[in-house]
């Protein structure tokens, strides 16, 4: 099982911060972030705390590793995997797309898909159930050498 200093780093590493950038959202230097994660100093019990309001954490999974990663803002727990959330985040920065973007980057997923299907093989089909029909047109017939 891992330890809260490894979680710790899992959390960092899962929202994509370096140690200085998660250290400065929760006021103590990258040093002291470094030795949490490798086990050279305990998690203070205040600071845990800290980094569970700062990041939504849930508490219970930070000091145990039990339950879900993440809570909601209203303090409930979530029941989503790392997976979920990073969908979640990747769809929340299409929709601030304008929609010539959204549609580029729509083409630019399924040349990048198809590339990877003739090299490894095994890629589904990406679900665009979500799209209306004019896009979906436009994107099928779009050139994939762009």
């Amino acid at each position: 099982m891992a330890t809260q200093g490894e979680r710790v780093k899992e959390l960092r590493k899962y929202l994509g911060l370096t140690q200085g950038e998660f250290a400065d959202n929760i006021g103590v230097k990258g040093g002291v972030v470094s030795a949490w994660e490798n086990g050279g100093a305990p998690i203070p019990p205040g600071r845990t705390l800290i980094i569970c309001d700062a990041y939504h954490v849930n508490e219970r999974w930070l000091k145990s590793g039990e339950g879900p990663m993440f809570m909601d803002e209203d303090g409930s727990v979530v029941g989503k995997t790392p997976r979920d959330h990073a969908e979640e985040y990747l769809f929340s920065i299409y929709e601030r797309l304008p929609p010539d973007l959204q549609k580029r980057t729509i083409e630019l997923c399924r040349s990048f898909l198809r590339r990877y299907d003739v090299r490894y093989g095994a890629v589904s089909e990406i679900d665009d159930s979500f799209l209306s029909p004019r896009d979906t047109e436009s994107i099928y017939s779009a050139d994939d050498d762009f």
